[in-house]
């Protein structure tokens, strides 16, 4: 098997494994949890989408150029605006707070799983632990 090959087939096997995982998880959380973990990681996701965008408008309107990974720059596409700064800048700022509060939830939710409730939530995290 070459490595293209070897990489899909892997790909699969951890996605099969991410289904399973998801779909005992349903069976063994009770709703409000399932809720909770849905809504922390529809704002992870928010952050990480709204928080590029946000340096984008900090740093074009004022004025700075974005080097993408020091490969390319990227192009602008607002003008110059203090602003657009100052929004940016306050919209980076508090997001940046959000994601400090959700990395910490998601940290005690773990504790909270594996010390009380005695579920090995890090081995479902990491592959680990085969729910079925």
């Amino acid at each position: 098997m070459d490595w293209p090959d070897h990489l899909a087939a892997h790909a699969h096997s951890r996605l099969c494994a991410f289904v399973r995982i998801r779909a005992a998880a349903a069976q063994t959380y009770p709703a409000f949890e399932q809720r909770l973990a849905s809504l922390g990681h529809g704002l992870l996701y928010l952050i990480l989408f709204a928080m590029p965008v946000s340096g984008y408008l900090t740093s074009y309107g004022g004025g700075h150029l974005v080097n993408w990974f020091w490969l390319f720059t990227l192009p602008s596409v607002i003008p110059q605006d203090k602003l657009l700064v100052h929004l940016g800048a306050t919209i980076h700022y508090w997001l940046a707070y959000l994601s400090y509060l959700l990395i910490a939830g998601h940290v005690l939710a773990v504790l909270y799983h594996q010390l009380v409730q005695h579920i090995d939530i890090l081995g479902r995290m990491t592959g680990r632990h085969d729910p079925l």
